[in-house]
């Protein structure tokens, strides 16, 4: 655990950089999609939610109390409500594609709607929740088909594209993105019920891996990265033959919050215990420190 000196030197720089975000919103809690680098000044018509702050916003509220933060939240999921679960509209968040339906506008929309959900227990954001897992969970490919891939450097030219997932309508292959759900679909699970989403969140947290140079044999750098993404849909592959950060980023933060919440590393590890401890630990909030 963090010590208090430590954190508050993490969360201040964070608060300021949000309470910007809370001058600046639109009506109901949205936002432009692009700012200038210097100053508040929009650059693009297209209003559209932040669903990732959602998160960020709520652990500062309980780390500093801080009203402002909880009437920030409540403004971002009424207008997310209305504009992007009600009206089918998850699109724009893949900052270097343009502005179309996509698969981590549903991710984030995950992110948001649980985050409100853990924060008050209504219902009415159970139900966004459940309209964005099943939205993005279509975006996965959970079957395979023949890819021909002639380089020997990357994972899929011995493995499956099962797990990969599109970027943005309209494009054909994809990365592996999809990992960063794992742990959001299983709680989803346990806040349900619905034995779908476990299953789901384990052939996520495994198949996306078909990406990753797990054990060293395709000559990356070091163990453990992975394909950022290409294309695939021609049965061919062209790969970007890169490694981001964000490719090893959406891998680590679902196994770390496992780890911190469940005390195992894979789904199957977290199965062990029992279903009143699952349960219990699910509530993370109540466990906030």
């Amino acid at each position: 655990m963090m010590k208090t000196k430590s954190l508050n030197r993490v969360l201040h720089p964070l608060k300021e950089g949000l309470e910007d975000h809370y001058e600046v919103r639109l009506d109901l809690g949205s936002f432009y999609d692009y700012y200038a680098m210097m100053r508040w000044a929009w650059r693009s018509t297209y209003k559209r939610l932040r669903d990732d702050l959602f998160d960020v916003d709520q652990d500062l509220q309980y780390h500093n109390n801080i009203n402002a933060m909880k009437e920030l939240c409540r403004d971002y999921g009424e207008w997310s409500y209305d504009n992007v679960y009600r009206n089918m509209e998850y699109r724009g968040s893949t900052c270097d594609n343009a502005d179309v339906t996509d698969n981590e506008s549903g991710i984030y929309a995950i992110f948001g709607f649980l985050a409100l959900y853990d924060l008050t227990g209504e219902e009415r954001w159970l139900e966004a929740l459940i309209g964005a897992a099943d939205y993005t969970e279509t975006w996965t490919y959970s079957w395979t088909f023949p890819v021909f891939c002639d380089n020997a450097y990357s994972p899929l030219s011995k493995r499956s594209i099962s797990g990969q997932s599109p970027v943005t309508i309209g494009t054909g292959g994809g990365d592996m993105y999809m990992a960063a759900c794992a742990y959001v679909y299983y709680r989803i699970y346990l806040i349900t019920g619905d034995d779908h989403y476990r299953d789901y969140a384990e052939f996520i947290h495994n198949n996306s891996r078909n990406a990753n140079d797990v054990y060293g044999e395709f000559g990356y750098a070091i163990k453990g990265l992975s394909w950022e993404g290409g294309d695939f849909a021609d049965q061919k592959l062209n790969t970007l033959h890169r490694w981001l950060p964000w490719v090893t980023y959406v891998e680590l933060d679902p196994t770390s919050r496992l780890l911190d919440t469940f005390g195992a590393y894979d789904i199957k590890g977290c199965e062990e215990l029992s279903p009143e401890e699952r349960k219990e630990r699910n509530r993370i909030y109540e466990h906030y420190v």
